[in-house]
């Protein structure tokens, strides 16, 4: 119920599938999941702060993720209609938080600088606590991820096969991240999922500009005009961000251009004060098991993520 993870200068990822997969031994997929975390601790000797960023919890998100996972699953099915035996035992439809995150390795023995974290076990020592320094292999998983040796172990992201790109004949491959726009290599879901969609009209309602005689009937007054003008003209636009129709751009909240960022969920600061350096930060929701720490001068800390019990093989998911 408690991972403990070692948190370096920068940024770092987490995704809490991969994190459960290793402390648990057994398969836990990405596909789907939005976990539940109770809280986290921090554990310093050193001061700074540390923020806590994940997708936002809106419907554009959700459903940018379902129509993505719908559609990989449909061109996967074009081989797996002929060849259903080919499919791999611990199949998944994972994909990265942001297009940083995909640049970046998982962390184990192979690789302990890596930044996609992966559970350590804590060393008591003389203080309160010992946290293992970065790249002390003794404390990571012995599962290689970067295929070069035994043990292997193996957490692919899921990929695209776009036929025609760039141009007729050729397939070009991507990855695939939540938030922001699209890169060379990765795929935006909600930036896509937004260009996937009609627009609504520029204006709503969409009337004429001219009064006709049903109109004038009882226009005995002075004002009904202007009246007319008022009702017409304001709020005849959405209270959102819209292009016009004839534009190439979208404007979705974790898109291309709209809030192209994470969504800030918690962060807190260590100071000389904070006793015994443990500080807590708040839990939540977070889509897909991922989440982005931003770590910000604590060159000595563990945080531990506080799970929560519950039906997906032992936890709240």
């Amino acid at each position: 119920m408690t991972l403990s993870f070692i948190s370096q200068p920068g940024a770092s990822w987490l995704d809490l599938n991969l994190a459960a997969s290793i402390a648990n031994r057994r398969g836990y997929k990405q596909q789907g999941s939005d976990w539940v975390v109770a809280g986290f601790t921090l554990y310093t000797g050193t001061t700074g702060a540390m923020s806590i960023w994940k997708a936002p919890d809106t419907w554009v998100v959700d459903n940018a993720y379902t129509k993505a996972m719908a559609l990989h699953k449909e061109m996967q099915e074009q081989v797996l209609a002929d060849e259903p035996d080919i499919q791999g035992k611990w199949h998944d439809f994972k994909v990265y938080l942001d297009s940083n995150m995909t640049a970046e390795t998982i962390q184990c023995a192979a690789d302990p600088t890596g930044r996609i974290l992966t559970p350590v076990t804590e060393q008591f020592g003389t203080g309160l606590i010992q946290v293992p320094a970065v790249g002390q292999t003794d404390s990571l998983t012995t599962a290689d991820f970067t295929g070069a040796a035994a043990p292997k172990a193996d957490w692919s992201w899921s990929k695209l096969q776009i036929p025609n790109d760039p141009a007729s004949g050729t397939t070009a491959e991507y990855v695939m991240h939540l938030i922001g726009p699209d890169t060379p290599t990765s795929k935006g879901l909600v930036a896509g999922y937004a260009l996937s969609r009609s627009r609504p009209n520029d204006n709503e309602p969409n009337v004429p500009r001219v009064e006709g005689w049903m109109n004038e009937l009882f226009d005995v007054g002075e004002n009904n005009e202007e009246i007319r003008d008022d009702i017409v003209a304001d709020n005849d636009q959405p209270p959102y961000a819209l292009f016009p129709g004839s534009s190439t751009s979208e404007a979705y909240p974790g898109g291309s251009t709209e809030q192209t960022g994470l969504h800030l969920h918690s962060a807190s600061s260590v100071t000389g004060t904070t006793v015994g350096g443990i500080t807590n930060i708040r839990g939540g929701n977070f889509k897909c098991g991922l989440m982005k720490l931003f770590n910000v001068g604590l060159t000595d800390c563990i945080v531990q993520v506080h799970l929560v019990p519950g039906n997906n093989r032992g936890y709240l998911c």
